[in-house]
């Protein structure tokens, strides 16, 4: 199960695996890049054996939870690493400091890109990284020409089920501040404002999200199919006023499986939404981290779509289990791959 998009010299590709994650068949990269936290997700990778990587990075978090998980995550995804890499570095930082957290990431990815001498091969994990440092490495090294070869992966969660419709799934608390993604996009203060919107279990403050950006225009990308199928309707109530606020038309709603990128950037450019020469366009990063790089592959192929991502007082300690469902997304740049010669 899986899916293949090409727009001009961008390929990705998305292999989806049940149970057994090793069918992912993760191998050789130049710099792997991994996020640990309380969810039992995080730790998922270091079950694959046949991973190398030159450089290892493991983005961890001052704040800590009250059951010692991080704690014990950090130890096995060190120990894991160190078994897997060459060269190990360790970043700890607050986890709503993301902007430093990007300002420390970024000087290893390049380093390693300068000590090779070529575009890079790298691998990271999206489960327990936060969108603004995965897009904006994304963004970073293909416009660039540093990397040339991106695989993302991710272990879909399973939630709660016995919340009421009031007491939906929250990660976050307070209210969210809007942060630009760096190597997004483009603003023009005579334009109008579009807001393409990935939506998920947070209706509440993704609604006022949106109401504080005041655009002119809605549009949906919609979870569908979800990882269960009461998690459809849970983002659906979540999310009725949004729509019917905006009047948000079913033509502008995009349905794309929950955790499928590469279906989530088809389906955006067949839907193709924006208008470019009179509005802004502005995607908010409020669904699933999949659609959130289906979204950035689109902002990538676009040029001028700005990402937004969303700042939250505080993170909540959420119950997350692994769903079975794991998730590979490759993407390559064609223009920058050196075709081999035969003699």
């Amino acid at each position: 199960m899986g899916n293949e998009f090409q727009l001009g010299h961008l390929l990705a590709r998305s292999q989806y695996a049940g149970s057994d994650s090793s069918e992912l068949d993760l191998r050789d990269y130049d710099v792997l890049v991994l996020g640990s936290s309380w969810d039992s997700r995080s730790v998922w990778l270091s079950k694959q054996v046949n991973i190398r990587s030159s450089i290892g990075v493991l983005i961890t978090y001052l704040q800590e939870d009250p059951f010692g998980r991080q704690r014990r995550h950090n130890i096995i995804l060190l120990d894991f690493l160190q078994l897997t890499c060459t060269k190990v570095y360790q970043i700890c930082v607050d986890s709503h400091d993301i902007v430093k957290m990007w300002q420390q990431l970024a000087p290893r990815i390049v380093a390693a890109e300068l000590q090779l001498n070529r575009p890079l091969r790298i691998c990271v994990d999206l489960t327990a990284i936060p969108r603004f440092c995965s897009l904006a490495a994304l963004g970073c090294l293909l416009a660039n020409g540093r990397a040339n070869q991106f695989t993302f992966v991710y272990a879909e969660g399973e939630y709660d089920d016995r919340r009421t419709k009031e007491e939906t799934v929250t990660f976050h608390e307070g209210e969210w501040r809007a942060e630009p993604i760096p190597f997004f996009g483009t603003y023009d203060p005579l334009k109008k404002r579009h807001y393409i919107v990935s939506v998920g279990f947070e209706g509440r403050q993704t609604y006022r999200a949106v109401l504080d950006g005041e655009p002119n225009r809605v549009s949906i990308l919609f979870p569908r199919p979800g990882v269960k199928r009461n998690y459809e309707r849970r983002a659906s109530e979540q999310n009725r006023k949004l729509i019917d606020d905006y009047c948000v038309p079913k033509t502008q709603i995009i349905y794309a499986c929950a955790g499928d990128a590469v279906a989530a950037w088809k389906n955006l450019h067949l839907a193709s939404l924006e208008r470019t020469f009179t509005e802004n366009v502005f995607f908010l990063c409020c669904g699933t981290k999949p659609h959130a790089l289906g979204l950035a592959l689109h902002a990538i192929s676009l040029h001028d779509p700005i990402i937004l991502y969303y700042v939250a007082d505080s993170h909540t300690v959420t119950d997350v289990q692994l769903a079975g469902k794991f998730w590979r997304y490759d993407i390559t740049d064609t223009s920058s791959i050196v075709p081999s010669t035969a003699f």
